[in-house]
């Protein structure tokens, strides 16, 4: 009988492991995916302290574009801040800003430990706006750190990853 309970259990547990990664956000498995493809090979492993902001951003409409974050590190708060961009890649990818910055924040965090947090931003986006610069400020008791990225946009979902691997 205690053969058979071991072994419900373990099946239990092996087929409940696929349905908990199918229902992480798609910002949490690219920050998973990260920390497996560029943190397992540092010497402190999972570990290393680092800061990451994993993001998944689509065109939902003309005029508006979802982003869903997670960010990683430790800090207090953090501010992000999106403006909207139209990129020319016939002339070496200039671009210029257009439209209205969104700005979004979170805090209440331990200064001491590894925070991570996910949310979600919506922006309003002109139409011609086919990528998003994206500056994620960091406050953790040091001076602010400020990390930019440019990100597409398109109706189809893109993963971006910013990341800063601290020793």
């Amino acid at each position: 009988m205690k053969t058979i309970i071991t072994l419900l259990l373990g099946m239990l547990i092996t087929f409940s492991l696929p349905i908990t990664a199918q229902n992480q956000s798609p910002a949490l498995r690219a920050y998973t995916k990260w920390q497996n493809e560029t943190l397992a090979k540092q010497e402190r492993g999972l570990a290393t302290p680092h800061y990451c902001l994993a993001s998944i951003t689509q065109r939902v409409d003309n005029a508006t574009a979802q982003i869903d974050f997670l960010a990683a590190g430790i800090m207090n708060s953090f501010t992000l801040e999106i403006q909207p961009l139209q990129i020319n890649q016939q002339d070496k990818g200039t671009y210029l800003k257009i439209g209205e910055k969104t700005v979004t924040s979170a805090s209440g965090f331990s200064s001491n430990d590894m925070s991570q947090t996910e949310l979600r931003a919506i922006a309003s986006v002109p139409s011609q706006a086919n990528a998003l610069e994206v500056k994620w400020f960091v406050n953790d008791g040091q001076p602010r750190k400020q990390f930019t990225a440019i990100m597409s946009l398109d109706t189809k979902p893109a993963e971006n990853i910013m990341s800063v691997i601290t020793k």
